[in-house]
């Protein structure tokens, strides 16, 4: 936590766990499943893609390859068109273009994400 509390970690990985200062809120209830388009989601430039590039890689060979998807539970994330310039959200739609949410739908709470193969 101290290296995220300092934002010395890659921003994509503090990316999937949002802004501590907006905690979430309630419990689930229906919750919505949604195929991102990422064509409406704005693509990183090649350097940022770089940097993360060993990460994903072992992501995709651990998780996509042997099992079909990545599951990430991400915290902090809400269903608004500001999750779109989020960057962990931008550099998953700009590797995979099969990136799906699940939303709670009253509260808007981004409570799980998949990326498949």
């Amino acid at each position: 936590m101290k290296k995220y509390y300092s934002n010395a970690l890659n921003p994509i990985i503090s990316g999937f766990y949002g802004d501590l200062h907006d905690p979430p809120h309630g419990v689930i209830n229906q919750t919505l499943t949604c195929q991102v388009d990422s064509r409406m989601i704005p693509k990183l430039n090649t350097d940022e893609v770089e940097k993360f590039k060993e990460v994903w890689e072992f992501l995709r060979e651990t998780y996509l390859r042997c099992y079909g998807c990545i599951d990430i539970t991400p915290t902090y994330w809400w269903g608004t068109d500001q999750l779109k310039e989020n960057i962990a959200l931008r550099y998953l739609c700009t590797v995979s273009d099969r990136v799906f949410l699940f939303i709670d739908e009253p509260t808007k709470r981004v409570i799980g994400l998949n990326v498949l193969a």
